[in-house]
């Protein structure tokens, strides 16, 4: 993903992108960022508290958080059934991930462009192998809304984005 993100990001004046290990303390003294982006990695972390505290600890006073995080229950099926504007009932689109063939089609019927449904592929297999060696972290929103409070963090904002199957938050540090 950071590789598709950083051209994206390119020509946005004050973007870095940095690639550690988010399992770990950041490798940044405290007070260092006016903000923190965590899309789609909170899931994927061994200790997602902890995680969090380093982004507290990173961001200086008045720093934002915008953190996109999938759901608990989220149905990657549902992703794709409105991003593809698909009327087949959602109960077609479900079980995407049950097994490879099944998802392969299911993709390439999502997304019109064939290089770009090969890459979403290769995130899935990505997804796979990371599922055999960590426990994934999904929440319920007052969950989460909880946990961001108890580090110290003020919630500015919540909603459902990605199909209603993730949660997009903007917190701040006061």
């Amino acid at each position: 993903m950071p590789k598709r993100a950083e051209p994206k990001c390119s020509k946005i004046a004050g973007v870095t992108f940095h690639h550690m290990d988010l399992n770990e303390k950041l490798r940044f003294s405290g007070d260092t960022f006016s903000q923190v982006v965590s899309i789609n990695t909170l899931y994927a972390v061994a200790d997602p508290e902890a995680t969090l505290r380093e982004f507290y600890r990173v961001l200086a006073s008045q720093g934002k958080l915008l953190l996109v995080t999938p759901v608990f229950g989220f149905e990657n099926g549902e992703i794709l059934r409105q991003h593809s504007r698909s009327q087949k009932p959602s109960e077609y689109w479900k079980g995407v991930h049950a097994n490879e063939e099944r998802e392969s089609t299911l993709v390439h019927e999502a997304f019109n462009d064939k290089k770009l449904a090969e890459e979403m592929l290769v995130v899935a297999r990505h997804n796979r192998a990371i599922a055999h060696n960590c426990k994934f972290h999904f929440f319920h929103e007052e969950e989460l809304r909880r946990l961001l409070c108890k580090i110290g963090f003020k919630i500015k904002h919540v909603e459902l984005t990605y199909a209603d199957q993730a949660f997009f938050i903007t917190a701040s540090k006061p």
